[in-house]
């Protein structure tokens, strides 16, 4: 899926979600860590999304990583409008 300017996401590491109710409405949450892919380079990225009944998945968080700060866990975290 290409994410805008030679920005890709690439393979899935891990990804979970929860379905409950929260006042008669459905509430889905869900969690994903995955690759970016732009050139030579990749990144990896992780977010944090929740969706009320029928309305679109809202953004909660995005964190940025490089490969080796992935691996010690250095995250940058996108401020999310």
């Amino acid at each position: 899926m290409e994410l805008g300017a030679g920005l890709e996401s690439g393979g899935i590491f891990a990804s979970s979600s929860v379905k409950n109710e929260e006042g008669g409405v459905a509430v889905h949450q869900i969690r994903m860590e995955f690759q970016l892919n732009g050139g030579n380079s990749w990144a990896q990225a992780k977010i944090h999304g929740i969706k009320y009944g029928s309305k679109p998945v809202q953004l909660i968080s995005l964190g940025v990583s490089n490969m080796d700060a992935a691996l010690n866990g250095g995250w940058a975290e996108v401020t999310v409008p």
